[in-house]
């Protein structure tokens, strides 16, 4: 009903700026953020908590077999999502644009559950590799559906068609799960975004995805910035509108998909990363987007790890300590708003 509502209505273009988040312009050592994330990950590693307390593990095979691709993971998919959210909010103008909203992690999320569920069924087995095609499916539908409607309304509904999308996606996830399958048991952990997967012999590749990624979002920065101004200032300077937002849109789907296929679907740090990078100081959108990555790696390091230990035995999943975590800070974060941007 929303996408049709919008399509309805696709020739008014909304062109309004939401007041972001602004921080003071300072000069950022980025030597120093990456070795502090090198250190966390070295601390998550190291410093455990076991049957005889907290200690620095002396057990390098344990570390390396378990410890090591868990942060390693936290560590890759922190920073897709961070990335993908200063994308899609320089992209929108939108300050509460976040890469879930898009809706293509829960097409992901999704495709998963139903090759979980069906590939049995038509005497497929459901291993690693066929999740992972059933997950890219789902998430290639729900992109493939995006990047049509980009071609007929503008950034800014195009948050609202992902709201859509994510809905759809939501309830669809939630009558799977009601359905009773046992089989689902298994996959309850996934959704609520978990490391506990990670493999040692897979974390290289999520790494190496991860980077790829990375550099193609600095090679965008630039028409980026000239579009984040206006889709009227952009065409007026020369930036092919159409080939740069559909780019944009793939490769922020690309980001989602692959986070949401190694941990689960996460939330709050593609929203929330962007704001603590820029009131950090990284203000520019070239400062931003480094800062930013450093920053979502980080923080789901630092999650995945009080998730392993905070009620040791049991754990919770990254995800939920990354909604905690980004949950409070973004509220304390929304009181610096000055009050003339809600008038």
């Amino acid at each position: 009903l929303i996408i049709w509502l919008i399509l309805r209505q696709r020739r008014e273009r909304i062109e309004t700026v939401t007041p972001m988040l602004a921080g003071k312009h300072t000069s950022i050592a980025f030597w120093r953020w990456g070795v502090g994330v090198l250190a966390i990950i070295m601390l998550a590693c190291l410093f455990v908590q076991d049957i005889n307390g907290w200690g620095l593990s002396t057990d390098w095979a344990l570390t390396q077999q378990y410890r090591l691709p868990r942060s390693l993971s936290a560590a890759a998919t922190g920073l897709m999502l961070a990335v993908a959210g200063v994308l899609l909010q320089t992209l929108t103008r939108n300050p509460m644009a976040s890469p879930e909203v898009l809706g293509v992690s829960s097409g992901a999320a999704l495709g998963v559950i139903l090759g979980f569920l069906l590939l049995p069924s038509l005497g497929l087995s459901a291993g690693a590799g066929t999740l992972l095609v059933s997950g890219l499916s789902g998430a290639m539908a729900v992109l493939l559906l995006i990047i049509w409607l980009a071609r007929r309304v503008s950034s800014g509904y195009l948050l609202l068609v992902g709201i859509g999308i994510a809905a759809m996606m939501d309830g669809v996830m939630h009558m799977v799960k009601l359905s009773g399958d046992p089989r689902l048991e298994a996959m309850l952990s996934w959704l609520s975004g978990t490391t506990y997967s990670a493999q040692p012999s897979t974390v290289w590749y999520l790494i190496g995805i991860a980077a790829i990624l990375f550099v193609l979002s600095l090679l965008l920065i630039k028409p980026l910035r000239v579009l984040g101004l206006g889709t009227g200032v952009a065409r007026n300077l020369g930036v092919a509108v159409t080939p740069v937002t559909l780019s944009l849109l793939a490769l922020v789907a690309a980001l989602s998909t692959a986070s949401t296929l190694a941990v689960g679907p996460l939330s709050f740090i593609g929203l929330m990363v962007p704001h603590l990078a820029t009131s950090l100081g990284a203000v520019k959108l070239e400062r931003q987007l480094p800062l930013a990555a450093l920053l979502g790696a980080g923080v789901m390091v630092i999650a995945d790890w009080i998730g392993r230990y905070v009620i040791f035995p049991y754990e919770l999943p990254a995800g939920t300590i990354a909604a905690i975590i980004g949950g409070g800070y973004f509220l304390w974060l929304i009181r610096k708003v000055p009050a003339s941007a809600n008038r």
